[in-house]
């Protein structure tokens, strides 16, 4: 198999005992087609395609884009073509924005009653997406 890719791991650019951020985006679409990232950590495979989340009570619900799922949506686009689609937020209303929506979700947290799960149109394009990478 061709290699197509090439990535770069967290242990080649920090030290072992430095911290590094687990947070990074990961290509999700190119192309208008779904890719994903495969690893032999589970943890670490993508879903592909281009996502929304749900906020429900006992927890969210990551789905794609034009799925209509029970709860409130999440995202909301903020660039397009490397441009601005939101007026920006003052500091002090993302601190406020951020502080209401984790005690919102606090509780259920810490009671280990808050759920994460994948939509069931975003598990079949995930299974889909392996499958045909596997192929090539």
């Amino acid at each position: 198999m061709p290699i197509d890719g090439y990535g770069v791991g967290t242990s080649l650019l920090t030290a072992r005992r430095d911290p590094a951020l687990s947070g990074v985006y990961k290509l999700a679409e190119l192309g208008g087609a779904p890719v994903m990232k495969l690893s032999g950590s589970p943890a670490k495979t993508t879903s592909p395609g281009r996502k929304q989340v749900w906020r429900q009570r006992s927890g969210d619900v990551i789905g794609l884009v034009g799925e209509q799922l029970a709860g409130e949506p999440l995202l909301v686009e903020a660039m397009r073509a490397g441009r601005r689609t939101l007026d920006p937020v003052p500091i002090a209303g993302l601190r406020t924005r951020c502080t209401e929506a984790v005690a919102a979700v606090r509780p259920a947290v810490i009671a280990g009653d808050w759920t994460v799960r994948r939509s069931n149109r975003l598990d079949a394009l995930r299974s889909a997406t392996m499958v045909s990478l596997r192929r090539t």
